[in-house]
């Protein structure tokens, strides 16, 4: 009968997903920016119920927060420009 236990457990460990754990100090900085950024009101705001690998922006490796990208840069439009942006236009004046 252990072995059918053990066996069973083994089984619901590797099945469930693995959450990415990150150091305190890295959960705490990113609280503290939502909190004095009033990310409640964020267009995508940040559950802090859960694991920090799942809130918008946030990239986790090794442990340790990697990458954080809040934002989403605006297509800018000009009316009457033609051309992809970057792209030299010499009919602009």
């Amino acid at each position: 009968m252990p072995r059918k236990i053990t066996f069973i457990g083994l089984l619901l460990a590797i099945s469930l997903p693995a959450q990415a754990q990150v150091l305190e100090s890295d959960s705490l900085a990113l609280v503290a920016l939502y909190d004095s950024t009033d990310g409640a009101n964020w267009t995508n705001t940040w559950d802090l119920n859960t694991p920090v690998d799942t809130w918008y922006g946030v990239t986790v490796s090794g442990g340790r927060v990697t990458e954080l990208c809040l934002f989403q840069p605006a297509q800018r439009v000009h009316p009457g420009r033609t051309g992809e942006p970057g792209q030299s236009n010499s009919s602009l004046s």
